[in-house]
């Protein structure tokens, strides 16, 4: 129903942007480099489903039916919060790809500082209102005290990701707008796959720690991420400076 709506709008003469069959022209280099900017995403969001199962068969295991609700809760928070990131990523990518693609690195690593700022400052704001208010934003969608009382040990565990979250998602994003989607690819799965998924095995049962360590195991593999993405990002920074260098020499 989104992509009918979407098609009808861009049909529509009246818009500034519209569909023209004279430009419907199949030119394979480009269709290919259009498939690999749009995998990185793709593959995002089918780990996403399956990370979700995992984690869910792990909240049934050690806190059954009212640690599923709860995981389904705090899931809605974060996408909810996490979708402005990605919003703001999106954005980043035409202005990013554009100067990047004029040799314009100013400008490229200025809109990613900004970028950067803007998401880390929204995100640590969300922490804090997610460890301040976190029973009435739980109250929002359950009056069931049980459910509620796994659900707000959850937020509070899970707000410590928001912040890191903001800089894994936006420099990820930012490999994918000055087309690198191998590098963004291995930085979106090393998140999901890499840590992620071990974590929620490890946690509760090596450590003992049970549903609390399934809750930690989210930020805590957002945290190895972040670290990873922002050590790739440098040896990029250091890289670019080294071929200007040699450019200009």
């Amino acid at each position: 129903i989104g992509l009918v709506w979407v098609v009808r709008l861009f049909c529509l003469k009246s818009n500034k942007v519209h569909f023209q069959r004279k430009y419907f022209k199949l030119k394979l280099r480009l269709a290919t480099e259009i498939m690999k900017l749009g995998t990185p995403p793709f593959i995002l969001n089918l780990c996403t489903a399956s990370i979700t199962i995992a984690l869910i068969n792990r909240m049934g295991v050690y806190g059954g039916d009212f640690a599923v609700g709860a995981y389904g809760i705090v899931s809605r928070i974060y996408m909810l919060f996490s979708m402005v990131i990605i919003g703001l990523s999106i954005g980043m990518q035409p202005i990013i790809g554009f100067n990047y693609g004029a040799g314009l690195m100013d400008r490229v690593i200025k809109t990613l500082n900004m970028g950067l700022t803007i998401a880390f400052i929204f995100m640590f704001s969300v922490f804090l209102l997610s460890e301040m208010a976190t029973t009435p934003i739980i109250r929002l969608f359950s009056d069931e005290t049980s459910l509620n009382d796994i659900a707000i040990v959850g937020l509070r565990l899970c707000a410590w990701t928001f912040p890191v979250m903001a800089v894994q998602t936006t420099m990820t994003n930012f490999f994918q707008s000055i087309g690198k989607p191998k590098t963004s690819i291995i930085l979106s799965l090393i998140r999901q796959i890499g840590f992620l998924i071990p974590l929620i095995f490890i946690l509760p049962e090596v450590f003992n720690l049970g549903l609390n360590g399934i809750w930690l195991s989210i930020p805590c593999a957002d945290s190895i991420a972040c670290i990873v993405t922002v050590f790739v990002y440098l040896r990029f920074r250091q890289r670019s400076k080294c071929h200007v260098a040699i450019t200009t020499i």
